[in-house]
């Protein structure tokens, strides 16, 4: 861990008056934002939820793959960004294993840093459907100048309820009754993308689902 610590940064724009990271945000990309303020890295990541790719456990439900691709404005991958996702289960609740008794209900979560390919994949359970039919996977991910954490973007995967790619198959249950979705946790407003049909996974038989997130990063070669 330490190492990933030691060298996490994003691609930056020098840009007068702009923070370390951002650009003017097509209407294709996914906006970034500075943070409310700079927060020092070791300090944000201890913060954070467990650095872990396996946010399922041995929670009941469908085994879902989730892959997630960032790339910049130029559609060059963005290694090192952390990326922080949230779900309700099945059921609507979620259940930490790592946690006891008395803290156990919680979210799905984890994260993970991106590699040099600009992926993270996580473990878990197909999410259930609300009352409004959706399917809601929270993100949110981070960029750093290498010591502080200085911007972010976030967005909503929409997954499908049911896979016409999968012969018509219900893909999430309905959640219990009186269970509300989770909550974003921010006062902005968040992209929600529609995540393209899923598919099986013969490996863990359950599904797996592949999103390319586009953000409004762009690298600009070094000035000299």
């Amino acid at each position: 861990m330490g190492m990933h610590l030691a060298t996490l940064s994003a691609p930056s724009a020098v840009q007068a008056g702009t923070p370390p990271g951002l650009m003017p945000s097509p209407v294709d990309r996914l906006p970034v934002r500075p943070t409310r303020r700079r927060y020092p890295l070791t300090e944000f990541l201890r913060a954070s939820p467990l650095l872990r790719s396996d946010i399922a456990f041995n929670s009941p439900g469908l085994p879902l793959t989730l892959t997630l691709r960032l790339r910049d404005g130029w559609g060059l991958a963005i290694p090192r960004a952390v990326v922080y996702i949230w779900h309700h289960d099945a059921c609507g609740w979620t259940f930490d294993a790592a946690d006891d008794e008395l803290g156990a209900v919680t979210m799905m979560r984890g994260v993970q840093f991106t590699d040099a390919h600009g992926a993270v994949q996580f473990r878990t359970v197909y999410p259930g459907r609300y009352g409004d039919g959706s399917v809601p996977v929270y993100v949110q991910v981070y960029f750093s100048d290498g010591r502080h954490v200085v911007s972010r973007t976030d967005a909503c995967l929409q997954l499908p309820a049911r896979s016409e790619a999968l012969g018509g198959r219900l893909l999430a249950p309905p959640v219990g009754p009186g269970q509300r979705k989770p909550r974003f946790d921010t006062e902005h407003e968040v992209a929600l993308i529609e995540v393209a049909p899923v598919h099986d996974d013969p490996f863990t038989e359950g599904l797996r689902a592949d999103v390319v997130l586009n953000v409004a990063l762009v690298q600009l070669p070094a000035s000299h």
